[in-house]
């Protein structure tokens, strides 16, 4: 059990195509259906650390997993306040409409205050990191953002 909680682990932890994690396919097929109980007890040895596995969602309906910490206390490798406020600006204005906006749409939020080039750069990362989901020049809110962003908090913010 030792040897699968280590194979879980670096699976878990590694990025793949810059997408970190691993979905549920790729588990089941390392572990067999019996995956949930190696990643119960992975977590129980990594929550003294502060670390919790999550379980999302993502674009293609597929249940992906990685690790977190459960509280972040000191902040490492920050992004840029612009492109944080790029992301959540097209988060919260597609979480609000309820449904895939165009990328138009999009670019004339955001053109009020950044640049073509900016904009495009911010997109594009946004849909690489997983942020945001692009299909047939819609937008909709990525795994990522469900995973890391509170919808609900965000619309209690920006409303009230």
């Amino acid at each position: 059990m030792a040897d699968e909680k280590e194979r879980a682990l670096e699976l878990l932890m590694l990025r793949r195509h810059r997408i970190p994690g691993a979905t549920e396919s790729e588990l089941i097929s390392e572990f067999g259906k019996g995956y949930a109980d190696i990643l119960k007890e992975l977590e129980g040895a990594l929550q003294p650390l502060g670390l919790e596995i999550r379980g999302v969602e993502d674009t293609k309906g597929e249940k992906r997993y990685f690790i977190t910490f459960k509280e972040v206390k000191k902040k490492t490798n920050i992004p840029r306040i612009d492109e944080v406020s790029a992301i959540i600006a097209c988060v919260a204005y597609i979480n609000a409409k309820k449904e895939k906006v165009k990328r138009e749409e999009l670019e004339g939020l955001l053109k009020e205050k950044f640049s073509r080039r900016s904009i495009e750069i911010y997109l594009s990362k946004a849909i690489r990191e997983g942020y945001l989901v692009e299909k047939d020049g819609y937008f909709d809110i990525g795994w990522r953002s469900h995973a890391e962003i509170d919808l609900k908090e965000l619309s209690n913010i920006l409303t009230g």
